[in-house]
């Protein structure tokens, strides 16, 4: 038996080689062999289609097929394989014949699967997200893009075109639409996203599949205007039968979608704050909510076109339900207005329900309770006027409020709170007309002015009482001298008898008997009082002088001696009902009323006094706490 690769690497030329028989038979079994090898690669990827559904496992099985391929053109080239078919080329064997002959067909194979992927490659990006991507109105966006690379494949490519073959490559894009459609508006798990996501998603799932269909539509009528290129028509039912059914699924989706939003934009927190009973606003939201119980619960694919009926039937039934769930809305609109809890959050929802999306009929029905919404206020504009007659004289005030400062912003709030609802009806076209406001804004001007005369009264009775007090008080000294009453004075002095003894009184306490003792102990009480009532007399000639018009030195008025000897202690000269005057002052400010120049600069002054205040009490304090300890000598 021959060697082969003695016989390649032999420095014989290949027509010698040709001539030797057992050379040529040798190098015809390894040429038949590759011709085996190479009808096996081929009829393998022959039979083989791609794997899966959609557009991508048509890209992944021509790129599959033309590495595989490749790597046997590539040996086909080696220098071996050449000299070999030489050799045998040379020989005329008709086993050469044959193998050129799947060589042929190998290298075409290859070259039409290079080519589909270079073809599939310019739209891969598209088809990644066609196949990958959950947003719906990404997938719309590029379905343009995807559109225009399959007409220049259609166009250019060798392979894609005929309808045979790209009919199947368009079902594969669709079949990647309706599942993504399919899974993202799975209708068990749907409508318990927000409804408003729910609208977003229902309506972009709608509107990629319509593009899908619009876009091939534009390519072909541009074609059919240009009158060039290749027709561009394939078989509409098996690209479009199926979405479009899908789209008015999606529709009818968006539409139930939208008509849950209307419902829960009016039994919503706003309708809920006003009405007396917010448990039968939750009841009507939870019927609302019921209204997707069937579409959630069907044993049938909704997008499947074979149950077209079935699904119109769960739509009609639907219907129903929402005519009954409207109409029971309206009465139970009548029903909620009968017994609101204030006008004024009540005008506001109606306000915000003009410029929102709603149920038409309940809407309207919203539009025709303003007068109720009047009458409401009435009824409140004749609460506060009961209120206010039953505690003018005395205010309910807030604390730490100065009485007048406290009266006037009492009754303020009164005020406003009739007057925030009044402003409001006045943009109120639909009252234009009402002779009920007319009647409403009478009784509220009536009651406001009496407020204001009531807020007036108190402002002057303020000034009139405490504005010179305010005055003369900061004018004064914030230290006074006081004198002790005769209780005081007595115990001030029991309390130096009691104190240490001199040293005296010690030697007369050894040398007296009891008796002795006791008489001198009762003489010494009677000289006490006497003393005591002697200072009383002094210190009431002492206050005169303080106080008198001359202007004594205190060394004049004291002497050597000190406030003690007269019965005398230092006071705070300041009346805590003067800091009511302050808070008056800020209070009546920040009502924006305007005060008297000298009123105004007194309570600028706030601050200053009270450090001062604060200040003289703590000394005053801790001086007579001094003296209050110490005994009669002492002082």
């Amino acid at each position: 038996m021959v060697d082969v690769s003695e016989i390649l690497h032999s420095e014989l030329p290949d027509e010698e080689l040709a001539k030797n028989k057992s050379v040529v038979a040798e190098l015809e079994e390894v040429v038949m062999g590759w011709e085996r090898h190479i009808m096996k690669v081929i009829d393998l990827y022959l039979a083989k289609i791609p794997q899966g559904e959609g557009p991508l496992p048509e890209f992944e099985y021509w790129h599959e097929r033309e590495v595989a391929l490749m790597s046997i053109v590539e040996q086909l080239r080696k220098p071996t394989l050449v000299r070999i078919t030489n050799i045998l080329e040379k020989a005329r064997s008709t086993v050469i014949d044959g193998f050129i002959h799947y060589q042929v067909d190998l290298k075409r194979y290859y070259l039409q699967a290079k080519e589909n992927v270079k073809f599939l490659s310019t739209i891969l990006r598209q088809l990644k997200v066609v196949t990958y991507e959950t947003d719906f109105w990404k997938v719309k966006e590029c379905i343009p893009h995807l559109i225009e690379g399959l007409h220049l494949i259609w166009v250019l490519s060798s392979y894609y075109n005929t309808d045979e073959i790209m009919t199947p490559f368009f079902e594969r894009i669709v079949w990647c639409l309706l599942q993504k459609v399919r899974t993202t508006l799975n209708n068990e798990t749907l409508f318990r996203k927000p409804i408003a996501v729910v609208q977003q998603m229902t309506q972009q799932a709608k509107e990629m599949l319509e593009t899908w269909k619009s876009c091939y539509l534009e390519t072909r009528q541009k074609i059919e205007d240009s009158g060039k290129g290749q027709r561009w028509e394939f078989d509409k039912k098996k690209l479009f039968a199926a979405s479009d059914y899908m789209a008015v699924v999606c529709k009818d989706l968006h539409s139930v979608a939208t008509i849950m939003f209307h419902f829960k934009n009016i039994f919503g927190a706003e309708l809920r704050a006003i009405v007396s009973d917010p448990q039968s606003i939750d009841n009507v939201a939870k019927r609302v909510d019921r209204l997707v119980l069937q579409i959630e619960n069907t044993d049938f694919d909704i997008f499947d076109s074979n149950a077209k009926e079935n699904w119109e039937q769960i739509m009609q039934h639907f219907s129903k339900e929402v005519r009954i769930l409207e109409s029971e809305g309206v009465s139970f609109i009548d029903q909620c207005f009968k017994l609101i809890r204030s006008s004024e959050n009540a005008l506001d929802m109606l306000i915000k329900f003009r410029h929102i999306e709603t149920r038409e009929a309940i809407l309207n029905k919203l539009m025709l309770k303003f007068d109720v919404i009047l009458d409401q206020y009435m009824k409140e504009l004749l609460q506060v006027d009961d209120n206010f007659t039953r505690n003018k004289r005395h205010p309910v005030l807030c604390r730490n409020t100065p009485p007048q400062g406290g009266a006037i912003y009492w009754v303020r709030l009164l005020y406003y709170s009739l007057k925030r609802p009044i402003l409001k009806f006045q943009k109120v076209p639909e009252l234009v007309a009402s002779p009920l406001k007319n009647e409403t804004f009478q009784a509220y001007l009536r009651f406001a002015k009496e407020l204001q005369n009531y807020e007036k009264a108190k402002l002057d009775e303020w000034m009139d009482l405490y504005a010179p007090t305010m005055e003369k008080a900061v004018a004064m000294s914030l230290l006074k001298v006081i004198n002790c009453n005769a209780t005081k004075g007595a115990a001030f002095f029991k309390r130096a008898i009691k104190g240490t003894p001199t040293t005296s009184q010690q030697r007369l306490q050894t040398t007296q008997s009891r008796s002795t003792g006791t008489r001198s102990t009762r003489m010494s009480q009677m000289m006490s009082s006497t003393k005591t009532t002697s200072s009383n007399r002094s210190g009431q000639v002492v206050l005169e002088k303080l106080y008198s018009q001359k202007n004594y030195s205190w060394q004049e008025v004291m002497g050597t001696n000190v406030l003690a000897d007269y019965g005398l202690q230092f006071e705070l000269n300041f009346e805590s009902v003067l800091w009511n005057c302050f808070k008056s002052v800020s209070t009546l400010e920040s009502l924006k009323f305007l005060l008297p120049e000298n009123v105004r600069m007194i309570a600028i002054r706030k601050e200053n006094t009270q450090k001062n205040v604060n200040a003289v009490s703590a000394v005053v304090k801790q001086y007579n706490d001094i003296v209050d300890k110490l005994s009669e000598p002492q002082v």
